[in-house]
């Protein structure tokens, strides 16, 4: 069995899309997903599966909680040595930067070149990003609160689906 990551995307914010996390994990047992374990209200859950596709257990997720709690809700899966890389990899740690200021973006997909080129041309002062692969890494400089590298911005610039963490969270989900 492996252990993997469900990042939702847009639960429990502001009120809206209100799903109990507890809730959330009955409604998932039976569904090919075992000792399932959530992080926070927003919306981060732990499992292992013997299902091998991180798509298959995507939509797995994405129809349980359409059924159970009639919402649309997206959700990207990842396995846990997939954001121990993530971790590792984060250029910014190396700057000793606060970790209240790193998050990172988790892209659906790789770039496209071209849209990624036109991304790139973008001027995000005071905030930086760096793009590796499926992830965005951000120095939000002010915090996320301020800046306009959020999801709708990603997702508007890249045509994909996209979902922010910050590095706490991050961390925590490595050691879950």
């Amino acid at each position: 069995m492996r252990t993997y990551v469900a990042l939702l995307r847009g639960i429990n914010v502001s009120g809206r899309n209100v799903i109990k996390m507890h809730n959330l994990c009955d409604a998932l047992q039976g569904a090919g997903l075992e000792n399932i374990r959530s992080y926070i209200q927003s919306g981060n859950l732990v499992f292992g599966s013997q299902i091998n596709d991180t798509m298959d257990l995507a939509s797995i997720i994405s129809e349980r909680i359409k059924q159970q709690f009639n919402m649309e809700i997206p959700v990207m899966v990842l396995l846990q040595d997939e954001l121990f890389s993530v971790k590792n990899e984060n250029p910014f740690i190396l700057l000793q930067i606060p970790s209240h200021q790193l998050y990172v973006s988790f892209l659906e997909a790789s770039p496209e070149p071209d849209m990624l080129a036109l991304l790139m041309k973008t001027d995000f002062n005071p905030d930086e990003l760096i793009v590796s692969g499926k992830v965005i890494y951000l120095w939000c400089k002010s915090g996320y609160g301020k800046t306009r590298l959020t999801n709708d911005f990603f997702e508007n610039k890249l045509k994909m689906r996209v979902t922010t963490r910050n590095w706490n969270t991050t961390n925590k989900l490595c050691s879950m």
